[in-house]
C-alpha cells in the first residue's frame, strides 16, 4: 500500500474519443501500458462494463470477490474500487466511457444507466448471463456489434451508434434482471433517491447528518427517509453511515495513511470518534480491520 488510493482517469490508447470498446486480451496488452496495474485495486473516475463470455474466475469490487462460472457481466461505477484476477484464459470484452459521453445528446440516459446498471446500492455489480432463452448468445452478439462498430475505420456517426447500442444493452440488462427477479421496478421516488445517492457520494466527508442532505435537496426529512427506506430498507442516516464505512475501509485497505490521517480525511475531528463509529458498525477497530485485510492479501 502506498499513499492515496490510485485514481484511474479515463485514458484512450486505442483511438480518440470518450469511449472504448475492446476485447479483454487487447485491453491488457494495450491499455495498461499507460495506466495502473489492473490486478491492484484502483478507483475508476469513469464507468466500465466487463463481460466475461465464459470460463471460471473472480472479479474484485469493493472488498467482495465475485465468482463467475460461465458468462457474466460486471458493472463498475465511477468511484468504486475494482481489480482484475490474473487469468490469461479470460475472454470477453471491456467497455468504458466517461459520463460526458453519455450526457451528450441522449437526455436521461446517464441517470438510467446509473440507476439500472451501475447502482451498487440497489443492484449487484454482477449479472450472470444464462444459456436459457439464448441470453448468452444475444449478449455476445451485442458486444460483437459494439466492438466491430468501434473498430471501423469509417467513424462517421460512430458515437451516436455506440450510444444507441448502450441503450440496447440497458434494455437487455433490464430484461435479464426482470426475469431473475433482480430488478427494482421504476418508482416515482427513484429520481429523488438518485439525487440523494449522488449528493452523498460528493459530500460524504463534509457531513453525515440527515438534515444536511434534506436541506441540500430541499425536501422534508419524512419524505427523504421514506424514499430511502423504499429503495434500501435503511433510514437516511443508516444509508449515509454505510457509505462512510465503505470509504474508511477503502483507505484502511489500500493506503498506508495512519488511523489519525484517515480520521481527518473522512471528516472526523478526533481519531477516537472515528474508531468508535467504525467499531460500532463493523464489530472491529480500524486497526483490526486493516490487519485482517492485510493477512488476506499476504
Amino acid at each position: 500500500m502506498k499513499g492515496e488510493i490510485v485514481n484511474v482517469d479515463f485514458v484512450n490508447s486505442f483511438s480518440q474519443g470518450e469511449f472504448v470498446v475492446t476485447t479483454i486480451s487487447d485491453f491488457f496488452e494495450k491499455e495498461f501500458q499507460y495506466n495502473v496495474q489492473p490486478y491492484i485495486p484502483h478507483r475508476l473516475t469513469f464507468f466500465a462494463i466487463v463481460f466475461f463470455t465464459g470460463g471460471k474466475g473472480t472479479h474484485s469490487i469493493d472488498f467482495t470477490n465475485f465468482e463467475y462460472d460461465g458468462a457474466s457481466l460486471f458493472f463498475i461505477c465511477k468511484g468504486q474500487l475494482h481489480a482484475f484476477e490474473k487469468n490469461e484464459a479470460a475472454q470477453g470484452y471491456v467497455v468504458y466511457f466517461t459520463e460526458d459521453f453519455i450526457n451528450k445528446n441522449i437526455k436521461g440516459l446517464s441517470d438510467k444507466l446509473y440507476y439500472k446498471m451501475f447502482n451498487y446500492a440497489l443492484n449487484s455489480p454482477q449479472l450472470p448471463i444464462s444459456e436459457l432463452d439464448n441470453a448468452r448468445k444475444d449478449a455476445i452478439s451485442l458486444f460483437d456489434i459494439m466492438y466491430h462498430e468501434y473498430s471501423r475505420p469509417d467513424d462517421i456517426c460512430q458515437e451516436e451508434i455506440i450510444r444507441g447500442l448502450l441503450g440496447v444493452l440497458l434494455s437487455f440488462v433490464e430484461r435479464v434482471q426482470t426475469k431473475n427477479n433482480m430488478f427494482l421496478t421504476d418508482h416515482q421516488g427513484h429520481a429523488l433517491f438518485l439525487k440523494l445517492q449522488k449528493m452523498i457520494d460528493e459530500k460524504i466527508f463534509e457531513s453525515r447528518t440527515s438534515h444536511f442532505y434534506c436541506e441540500k435537496l430541499n425536501v422534508s426529512y419524512r419524505k427523504l427517509n421514506s424514499v430511502c427506506k423504499e429503495f434500501t430498507g435503511m433510514t437516511v442516516r443508516q444509508f449515509i453511515d454505510e457509505r462512510l464505512i465503505l470509504e474508511i475501509k477503502r483507505y484502511l485497505a489500500h493506503c498506508d495513511f495512519s488511523i489519525k490521517e484517515i480520521c481527518y480525511k473522512t471528516g472526523f475531528d478526533e481519531p477516537t470518534n472515528m474508531t468508535k463509529f467504525f467499531k460500532c458498525h463493523t464489530g472491529m477497530s480500524p486497526k483490526e480491520f486493516r490487519l485482517t485485510v492485510s493477512h488476506k492479501h499476504s
